[in-house]
């Protein structure tokens, strides 16, 4: 199986994140406030990871110390990668970033013109509420982008994040419980200053309900625990790479789902981000086959204690000389 399973997570979490943004999308439609959602949300995770932390650690009793816990608190709140422009696979690599740049700058500043749904009758049914605010005008569209890249930059600075803590504890699981226990708290509080009103709060067995459900348990319960995981084995680079799927996947899930049509500088811009995906995996890989065997070791954590072993293994022999 080797590094293969660590794409196939990877991939799979950012399918689920795609069915978020569609799901979500679909509460938001129906005039849910956003703030309220994310607390049902954070706290429909807690119910699930909690359970699951104390089931995985069992008897363990190492606990967080404070500063983890603070650790924890702050990525509620919100390792690079190397190249070589002398090799091929350097040069894949900076340039599928810059095709990255280009892509995401289409989809900001280009709109074009409007492509109708492919699907005219979508797979689910849902009535949109009144006060569902849907204008396209160039002022939202620019100012939608921009909170969409504050969003992304956020998102990767959570992946180093997590990867900075989870080299002194090691337990992706209880790490992610911790901090979705934390936002439910920072979250209620948010939700219950901007959102007074009681009907607001309650819940039926709705497409409201239905996308909590999905991303209390999918998404916080199972993805962000993969995504961690992979997080703790790759490092943050790896999984940050995997994004343009989530973008990819949204557009066809809105198109078969929702029956929404898509304009074409989002088309041209997915299809950039998806190039540029490849040229980085494929300069990664030429990379890894490019290095020596004795340095080849991509995804294995044990791989400098086992040097480290080695060197004091031999210093120990010259001693006895």
């Amino acid at each position: 199986m080797g590094s293969k399973k660590f794409y196939i997570v990877a991939i799979f979490t950012q399918i689920i994140y795609a069915g978020m943004s569609l799901s979500s999308k679909v509460a938001f439609a129906t005039g849910m406030n956003t703030y309220v959602f994310l607390f049902y949300r954070q706290a429909a995770g807690s119910l699930i990871l909690i359970p699951l932390t104390l089931l995985l650690k069992g008897k363990e009793k190492r606990p967080l110390s404070l500063k983890q816990l603070c650790h924890a608190f702050f990525i509620s709140l919100i390792g690079m990668e190397k190249v070589n422009l002398k090799k091929a696979s350097g040069i894949a690599k900076v340039g599928g970033m810059m095709i990255c740049v280009g892509g995401a700058a289409i989809l900001a500043f280009y709109k074009g013109p409007y492509l109708k749904p492919i699907i005219s009758h979508p797979i689910f049914h849902f009535e949109e509420s009144e006060t569902d605010i849907t204008t396209t005008s160039q002022k939202s569209w620019m100012l939608g982008c921009f909170i969409l890249l504050v969003a992304t930059m956020g998102w990767g600075i959570w992946y180093v994040f997590q990867a900075m803590f989870l080299k002194d504890y090691p337990h992706p699981v209880e790490l992610m419980c911790t901090q979705t226990v934390m936002s439910v708290v920072q979250c209620f509080v948010v939700a219950i200053i901007v959102e007074r009103d009681h009907s607001e709060w309650k819940l039926d067995w709705n497409v409201r309900l239905y996308a909590i459900l999905y991303c209390g348990i999918l998404v916080i319960g199972i993805a962000n625990n993969a995504q961690c995981w992979v997080i703790k084995e790759t490092g943050p680079v790896f999984p940050s790479m995997m994004m343009p799927i989530n973008l990819v996947a949204t557009i066809i899930g809105s198109q078969l789902f929702l029956a929404e049509g898509i304009y074409l500088g989002s088309v041209i811009g997915a299809i950039l981000l998806v190039i540029s995906l490849y040229s980085v995996l494929w300069g990664k890989s030429k990379e890894l086959v490019d290095t020596p065997t004795n340095q080849d070791q991509p995804f294995s954590p044990d791989f400098l204690p086992q040097k480290e072993s080695e060197e004091q293994d031999s210093r120990s022999q010259v001693d006895t000389l």
